[in-house]
């Protein structure tokens, strides 16, 4: 038998990757098992740019300081490849049409379009 583990992350505890590791530890012990896939998943909540980074590893994992929603700083992780992803619940701010001057790389500057995730 195959197995896939596939969960997402224990909020505020364990992330998805680590989840999946552990699952899998626990089914090696098992005869009947031939072989299990580790797959970290999200919901697109707290642990979604964790999940898409270990699925793609071309991805990389930027961060800036912007105004949360109440104007104070907040750290939000973006990933960048052909287009820039901004988990929207780091920010809560709406994502530009591109990434210049507010989720572009250090110079600020990202040619590539943005979604909100």
């Amino acid at each position: 038998m195959r197995v896939i583990c596939a969960p997402d992350s224990f909020k505020g505890t364990l992330g998805a990757g680590a989840v999946a590791a552990a699952m899998a530890d626990g089914l090696r012990v098992l005869d009947a098992i031939e072989g299990i896939d580790a797959c970290p998943i999200a919901d697109g909540g707290e642990g979604t740019l964790d999940a898409l980074c270990a699925a793609t590893p071309s991805l990389i994992t930027r961060s800036r300081t912007v105004p949360g929603p109440l104007g104070a700083p907040v750290d939000a992780r973006y990933l960048v490849r052909d287009t820039c992803l901004n988990r929207l619940g780091d920010s809560s701010r709406n994502c530009p049409n591109t990434c210049s001057n507010t989720l572009g790389d250090s110079s600020g500057n990202c040619p590539n379009t943005c979604s909100n995730t």
